[in-house]
């Protein structure tokens, strides 16, 4: 177990630098004259903006939860809302994905973890999105049409919103995006959109093929962080490119949308709920600070207690 002193001394010098510092480097005199007075109009507006007696604290720690996965206890009130910006900094994404990591680390669900061996966030991706596919109901699963399986490789195709989350748990892609769900429709109203996950190291390749009129096609292979990358470089094994071929090309002419047309209208329906819902709190709500566009924005889609069970009235495999 790492010793605090150890930590700080291993830190970058960027964040050994205490709030009390940066003030202290606004102050233009050689003599810090100017520093005092810094320190006490700092204090009186942070104070006024953030520390109000109308619950300003409260939707911070509320925010610090349901965004970044975070539950503060024994922390002065004063330091809630510096927190909150601080992570801010670092992004939602990242931070909340931290914490879910973490949070797995200390329930054992990660065998053999060895965080000194951690320099990536691209490795706690790799990590969680293993977890992840271990966690997926029946319910969800019924939610994908599952192409092939083996012991290393699962290859779906989802046709809700919420299994695409699922599947694509780890990645940067919109079409998995927690937050706005309109890409999946999109990519999958007329097209096809596959989803290779290797079971053994987490690493995934979102493949999308549409057929315009006539013989014009675009074909497109996505890396877990969402770059657009050529087949050669998903690192995709020869067998593994040779089912994705069958599956785009052969096997069935059917976009993700017609794979089950019941689930994902119904997944649409309750896509465009929320959109609705959203736009009207935007709309009759002025936002006062990031936190409240945060919030908003990272609205959850709580397809798996909301859907519809005859909407997913489907086989395992298609064709």
């Amino acid at each position: 177990m790492a010793k605090r002193a150890d930590i700080i001394e291993q830190a970058p010098e960027f964040m050994k630098l205490s709030l009390l510092d940066l003030i202290m480097l606004m102050d233009p005199s050689k003599t810090n004259k100017y520093t005092p007075l810094l320190i006490k109009l700092f204090t009186k507006n942070y104070i006024k903006r953030h520390i109000r007696p109308d619950g300003g604290v409260e939707e911070f720690n509320r925010e610090l939860r349901d965004s970044y996965n975070i539950v503060l206890n024994n922390i002065p009130t004063e330091n809630v809302p510096m927190l909150f910006h601080l992570v801010g900094v670092f992004g939602s994404d990242v931070v909340g994905h931290l914490m879910r990591f973490m949070d797995a680390a200390e329930k054992k669900q990660i065998p053999s973890l060895d965080v000194s061996k951690i320099n990536e966030i691209s490795q706690i991706s790799e990590l969680m999105s293993l977890i992840q596919l271990k966690n997926i109901s029946k319910k969800l699963q019924k939610q994908a049409i599952k192409d092939y399986e083996d012991d290393e490789w699962l290859i779906v195709r989802p046709f809700t919103a919420e299994a695409s989350q699922k599947y694509g748990y780890g990645t940067k892609w919109c079409t998995a995006s927690e937050s706005y769900q309109g890409h999946f429709f999109r990519y999958t109203e007329d097209g096809k959109l596959v989803y290779c996950i290797n079971k053994i190291n987490g690493k995934k390749v979102a493949v999308h093929y549409r057929k315009f009129q006539d013989t014009e096609t675009e074909l497109s292979f996505w890396n877990m962080t969402d770059d657009r990358v050529d087949s050669i470089l998903c690192e995709l094994p020869n067998p593994i490119m040779d089912i994705i071929k069958n599956i785009l090309f052969v096997k069935d002419n059917f976009t993700n949308r017609q794979l089950n047309e019941q689930a994902w209208l119904t997944s649409h329906s309750i896509y465009r709920k929320l959109e609705k819902k959203s736009d009207g709190l935007l709309a009759e709500v002025e936002v006062p600070d990031e936190g409240r566009a945060v919030r908003l924005e990272r609205q959850g889609f709580g397809m798996e207690e909301e859907f519809f069970e005859d909407a997913i009235n489907t086989t395992d495999e298609v064709g």
